[in-house]
């Protein structure tokens, strides 16, 4: 007998249903599996995803190549993506989806670098119900969303608690420069340039300031100064317009 057995929402009838009859006629069972989650239909751009329409899409071609949306997908933004559907809905990948867990992905590392987050504590009590009932991980990344408006709004703990959830899922900040995509410099020259942008910043050299951040502007680089909430000083974090 297995814990979980799963497979495709078309594959209930009758191909499980047999699956089911063989398994505890051969074995002499009364069940097969303890749990059966069957995921829906994938879909792509509003179509079907199959192979007659040409139309499938691999995790590998998003990480590797610019076969969708003629750009390469950052590995966080994916799983965004695909967590904020239940696993029985149908899923349907698109590029607005795509853009749109990568923004959201931005902002949680820009909260965990403003609070500047080393430990976390326990997991929320919210997250794991929602992941307890039918795994709910729409429930879940709404929880974080929540989660990380509280901590914009100065509280370190909602920022811990986004962090050490986040992780859980499978979403870690630590390295998140290393899956930004579609870089026309590399990330230690942005960090370069943000640090001489303080400097200016400190010296009043805003003719300085400036320049480097339309110098960033013009390559695509948008830059965002927030205060930290505890000591007030000028953050400065940066994402891909």
């Amino acid at each position: 007998m297995f814990d979980i057995h799963g497979g495709g929402i078309d594959l209930i009838f009758p191909h499980h249903e047999n699956e089911i009859a063989q398994s505890r006629c051969a074995h002499g069972t009364e069940l097969m599996a303890q749990v059966w989650m069957h995921n829906g239909f994938l879909k792509v751009e509003g179509e079907k995803m199959s192979k007659s329409l040409g139309n499938v899409i691999a995790i590998r071609d998003l990480l590797e190549t610019k076969k969708f949306g003629n750009r390469i997908w950052s590995g966080p933004a994916i799983r965004i993506a695909m967590l904020t559907t239940h696993y029985r809905q149908p899923i349907n990948w698109t590029v607005a989806a795509l853009i749109e867990a990568e923004k959201t992905y931005t902002r949680w590392v820009n909260i965990h670098t403003t609070h500047n987050i080393d430990a976390a504590p326990h997991l929320t009590d919210t997250i794991l119900s929602h992941l307890c009932n039918d795994l709910n991980t729409p429930g879940a990344i709404a929880e974080l969303h929540s989660l990380a408006n509280s901590a914009e709004k100065g509280s370190k703990t909602a920022a811990e608690e986004l962090s050490v959830n986040a992780r859980f899922l499978g979403i870690s900040f630590e390295d998140h420069h290393k899956v930004q995509s579609d870089l026309p410099i590399s990330a230690s020259r942005i960090d370069q340039l943000i640090a001489a942008r303080s400097a200016a910043r400190q010296e009043k050299n805003w003719a300085d300031a400036d320049r480097i951040r339309n110098e960033l502007n013009g390559m695509g680089i948008r830059l965002m100064d927030r205060k930290h909430p505890e000591t007030g000083k000028i953050i400065t974090t940066w994402q891909i317009k």
